[in-house]
């Protein structure tokens, strides 16, 4: 069971890939807790968001218009997204917006 946890805040508004977490040599990453929030001074279009590990299949998509906010607890009941040794947490944008991230991870060999 997972005592503790690091957080990462991050902003991203490039179109495309954007690398939000890598782990160290060997190891991979547990994320327990994602809130992506499409900034409020965002155009009046939706910014669809996709989530993975790597080059692997989307763990989630979401379309977010400014000002929205989606979080997801996973964490519930020691429950967590696991990525393979030495996948990066990957946030794609459709275009290029403004949008926060906020991860709860661990890294584990």
């Amino acid at each position: 069971m997972t005592t503790s946890v690091s957080g990462k805040a991050v902003t991203v508004s490039s179109a495309g890939d954007n690398t939000i977490l890598t782990p160290g040599e060997g190891n991979r990453l547990r994320v327990f807790y994602i809130a992506i929030a499409s900034d409020g001074a965002n155009s009046d279009t939706a910014v669809t968001v996709t989530i993975r590990f790597g080059d692997d299949a989307p763990l989630y998509i979401f379309s977010l218009f400014a000002g929205c906010i989606l979080a997801r607890a996973i964490g519930a009941s020691g429950r967590h997204l696991q990525a393979q040794t030495g996948e990066s947490l990957i946030v794609t944008l459709d275009a290029a917006e403004t949008i926060h991230v906020s991860v709860e991870y661990d890294e584990t060999p």
